[in-house]
């Protein structure tokens, strides 16, 4: 027979279209099993159309044909598979669950979506600022693809940033946080802990609080704007968040119950928290009792602490600033009243290891009476009536 003037290959199979002497055509293939198999057709078009059934029937069938290599492989899956009585199936996709290959994706990204994922779970603008800045940091310094980061790279960073122990377990801890969100992104293996987790934490040296006296206190408040006045008193006398106290709103504040109410969306951890107001508190937010709308309108204090430091600098030129130290002094001096760590942790929205390893011994239980103003003894009565005098005291 002479050369085809048509050829087509299907899967590595030929089909082959010949002109024979009688005006007919003939088409020749192999089908799946290797059999040589031939047609002939009157016309042209008639072969045109059973190339094409053969070849819709040649790509069906091998497209779900096993090679002797497929068999073997099959066999010996089903052989390790059927003692613990899964299928091959089965077996594939549970593997496909946990060791499915993931999907590479650049760090920056990923810090993208995970930011954005927290911004819908409205989270505390502060803490998902300062993620977001953080882990920017941490993005520029390491490899483009996640996947590539590993736990060296990680170390480097930390490192680099020249901070102390406890800020460098803060950043560390972030950096976990985004890797466990790759992970559950599928964007880092699935089945085994991630390279961020591998790095160990720094040991912090434990250390008292900054805080600051009832004297440092009044010093502040004679240098401080009304404007800004129920910040430091709410800082001062219920522990409130800075940030918490600028989210805040004065229908939070439960005057006849002399309770302050914080919703979820206001407190660090979107949890709903109840404080007791002590009087003297009551008394200096008295001017403000009608008050309504934001606590504080302006929500850069910064620019106060500043302002007051200048004042200060003339008549009290040894007066420092210390960061975070009224709400310190509210939950050393609160312990002190109370002896009792849940209930601070509780108030402060902390947790009690929190308070017990920063407050607990801290301040002394006359010097929380003086912090807050409280004359001792105080009537029976009296304490079980008043919801920030009702506490169990080793004084008691």
């Amino acid at each position: 027979m002479k050369e085809p003037f048509r050829v087509i290959a299907v899967k590595g199979h030929e089909i082959s279209t010949y002109r024979l002497t009688s005006g007919r055509c003939m088409v020749v293939w192999y089908d799946s099993e290797g059999r040589r198999q031939r047609r002939s057709r009157a016309t042209l078009k008639e072969a045109d159309e059973l190339v094409g059934e053969v070849s819709g029937a040649l790509k069906e069938k091998l497209n779900g044909a096993m090679t002797l290599d497929d068999r073997q492989a099959y066999n010996l899956a089903r052989e390790l598979v059927e003692p613990f009585g899964y299928t091959v199936l089965q077996a594939v996709r549970e593997w496909e669950k946990t060791k499915a290959p993931y999907r590479g994706k650049k760090t920056a990204d990923v810090i993208a979506e995970l930011i954005a994922a927290k911004r819908r779970e409205q989270l505390s603008v502060p803490y998902v600022d300062r993620l977001e800045d953080d882990l920017k940091s941490f993005a520029a310094t390491v490899p483009d693809e996640i996947e590539k980061v590993h736990a060296p790279h990680i170390k480097t960073f930390l490192n680099g940033c020249e901070v102390g122990p406890r800020r460098w377990n803060n950043m560390r801890d972030q950096v976990v946080t985004l890797f466990r969100f790759a992970r559950s992104e599928r964007y880092l293996p699935k089945d085994r802990t991630t390279e961020a987790e591998d790095v160990s934490k720094m040991k912090v040296a434990r250390k008292t609080v900054d805080m600051f006296t009832p004297e440092e206190l009044r010093t502040i408040l004679e240098n401080t704007r009304p404007v800004w006045q129920p910040w430091i008193f709410l800082s001062a006398f219920a522990g409130i968040r800075t940030f918490e106290v600028l989210r805040m709103d004065w229908s939070s504040v439960r005057w006849e119950q002399k309770l302050i109410d914080l919703p979820p969306e206001v407190t660090k951890v979107n949890e709903r928290r109840i404080i007791p107001m002590c009087d003297a508190l009551i008394e200096a937010l008295a001017p403000w009792r009608q008050a309504t709308g934001p606590v504080c309108a302006d929500k850069v204090p910064q620019r106060e602490i500043e302002q007051i430091m200048a004042k200060l600098k003339k008549t009290h030129p040894s007066f420092r600033w210390k960061h975070n130290a009224l709400r310190h002094a509210y939950g050393s001096y609160r312990t002190a009243l109370t002896q009792n760590v849940p209930q601070v942790a509780l108030e402060m929205g902390n947790s009690v290891p929190m308070v017990k390893r920063h407050y607990l011994e801290a301040k002394t239980f006359d010097e929380g009476l003086r912090w807050f103003g409280i004359t001792w003894p105080l009537p029976k009565k009296e304490r079980a009536n008043n919801p920030f005098l009702r506490w169990v005291a080793a004084a008691m």
